[in-house]
């Protein structure tokens, strides 16, 4: 992406007319100092010594939560272990005295000749950090002497870690700044999505083993679930999560099986994919939108009963705990809606039995188009990475404006449109066969301009 186009995104946001840049907010780890691979030994150190599972890029993606925060987590997860505060506390001194015999960490390359950059821009930069790491933060003044103002933000001066804003939105406070006038420049994807939610500029730089397009994604879903606060009218969300499950899983030593693209869902896996879709992705996708100013529940088709679903039965593959659905019960689902309240949906269903079921989450989509259709004017909107399907993959302006049934048969047979595209435009026609008035196609980025894409009527 363009620096333009980065600039033209974030003033549809944020909702300013200009950018009038004072201050840039900065982040200690991965930004100024190469520590991240410190931190990461010193924590896999930690958990290994206590029988705890983990992995070293776990830490990576979790990087900017609070210490506390992580410990707690991994003991919980990995070990069945809830720790008190004052256990927590004893752990984290003890991964401070590892990531300590570790060494120094180099300065990371070019930091200093940015930070001289801002400066002589007339920027005022500002320390924002997570970190209570004396041997990191001592080292600031003097290997980056006269670059940073007095004012700095450490882990003591806030409660709530990334992805939460607070720590950037306790920077605009201290450098007396709007949201508008501050840059942030982090390194992590949960920082990424703080900066975000705090209003300011973000900036993502890739220094670790963290690929650039997980950072994009991070700013991508902030700016999804912007959009569809801004959309009007009655709404209803449908969410994934099947790259962060496959982490944890991993994380958590659970191997993932896929066939054809679809989950192996044996009984560990199903403890995964309902704790990663109906909690975390689910909770923060809520809490940003409450931050946004819309009233949002989170769901899983066993909630209110709205979605009842089979187990798959088993013919070439036995997919394990796997759901396809038998009903959705638009009518409970309208009475929220009714209420004002936006759904949020895991992809999880349940068989009546007391089964939870992982489920699809376009198939979830679609199966609720179809039962809001009987009450509803409904447009089924799925958001992916391509602007549309296209006609040639390799060349992503290659839109397809719109498809009717015996035009897709035809794209289809002349091998045009392959592979995982299939199902999701089998979904889409049956569900105007259902009663559903629209299907568009299109890229997350364009909720809010539903012109693009493909459409299907």
């Amino acid at each position: 992406m363009t620096a333009e186009n980065a600039i033209a995104l974030y003033l549809k946001y944020s909702g300013n007319k200009s950018v009038d840049i004072r201050v840039a907010l900065v982040d200690c780890d991965g930004v100024l100092y190469d520590s991240m691979k410190n931190h990461t030994r010193a924590w896999v150190k930690l958990m290994k010594k206590n029988n705890v599972k983990c992995s070293r890029d776990e830490f990576y993606q979790y990087e900017g939560m609070t210490g506390a925060n992580i410990r707690k987590m991994m003991f919980r997860r990995g070990a069945g272990k809830n720790l008190t505060d004052e256990e927590a506390w004893e752990y984290y001194k003890v991964k401070g005295r590892y990531f300590n015999e570790l060494g120094e960490p180099e300065m990371m390359p070019g930091a200093k000749e940015v930070l001289q950059i801002t400066k002589e821009a007339g920027l005022r930069n500002i320390l924002v950090t997570g970190s209570n790491q004396p041997s990191i933060l001592e080292r600031i003044d003097s290997d980056y002497a006269g670059l940073f103002e007095a004012e700095r933000v450490t882990g003591i001066d806030t409660k709530n870690g990334k992805p939460n804003p607070e720590p950037y939105l306790r920077g605009q406070q201290k450098a007396n700044a709007k949201p508008g006038e501050c840059i942030v420049i982090e390194n992590a994807p949960l920082g990424v999505q703080a900066g975000h939610a705090s209003g300011s500029f973000t900036i993502g730089v890739t220094t670790g083993p963290i690929p650039e397009k997980d950072l994009y994604k991070a700013g991508a879903l902030h700016r999804l679930i912007t959009d569809l606060s801004h959309l009007e009218g009655r709404k209803v969300l449908v969410h994934g999560g099947g790259v962060l499950a496959t982490k944890t899983a991993t994380a958590l030593g659970i191997e993932t099986t896929m066939v054809d693209g679809r989950r192996v869902t044996d009984d560990q896996t199903i403890d995964v994919v309902t704790m990663v879709y109906a909690g975390l992705v689910n909770k923060r996708i809520v809490c940003m939108l409450q931050s946004l100013g819309t009233n949002a529940i989170g769901l899983c088709g066993a909630d209110m009963n709205i979605i009842l679903s089979h187990k798959r039965p088993v013919k070439t593959v036995d997919y394990g705990w796997v759901g396809d659905v038998e009903r959705v019960d638009g009518k409970a689902l309208s009475t929220l809606i009714e209420s004002g309240v936006v759904p949020v949906i895991a992809p999880l269903t349940h068989d009546g039995k007391g089964h939870i079921l992982n489920t699809n989450a376009d198939t979830i989509a679609a199966e609720t188009a179809k039962g809001l259709s009987e009450y509803y004017d409904v447009t089924l909107v799925f958001c992916f990475e391509k602007r549309g399907v296209l006609a040639d993959a390799t060349n992503d302006h290659s839109v397809i404006p719109w498809l009717d049934l015996q035009r897709y048969e035809a794209l289809k047979g002349d091998g045009v449109i392959t592979d995982g595209m299939i199902p999701k435009l089998d979904n889409a026609f049956s569900t105007i066969s259902h009663g559903v008035k629209e299907v568009v196609i299109t890229h997350a980025d364009c909720l809010c301009d539903l012109s693009q894409g493909t459409h299907i009527r």
